[in-house]
């Protein structure tokens, strides 16, 4: 019973970690429209910036995130 554990949780870490390619992150200090909406509370600055585009989520999620009605 102990090996077949041990085996699972070698298999499961192998296949389980999984690697991304993701987008760098746009620089949303020259975005005005986050600028316009942005919050500071206690010396820490928000911004936001929505992603409607399909090719932008697909790029960022590797799917199209409207489509789960998630976007």
């Amino acid at each position: 019973m102990r090996r077949i554990i041990m085996f699972s949780l070698v298999v499961m870490t192998i296949f389980g970690c999984a690697s991304r390619n993701a987008m760098q992150q746009p620089s949303l200090g020259l975005d005005l429209n986050a600028q316009q909406n942005k919050m500071i509370k206690n010396d820490i600055v928000l911004l936001v910036k929505a992603t409607h585009d399909v090719n932008d989520l697909k790029a960022y999620y590797d799917e199209d995130t409207i489509r789960y009605d998630m976007g």
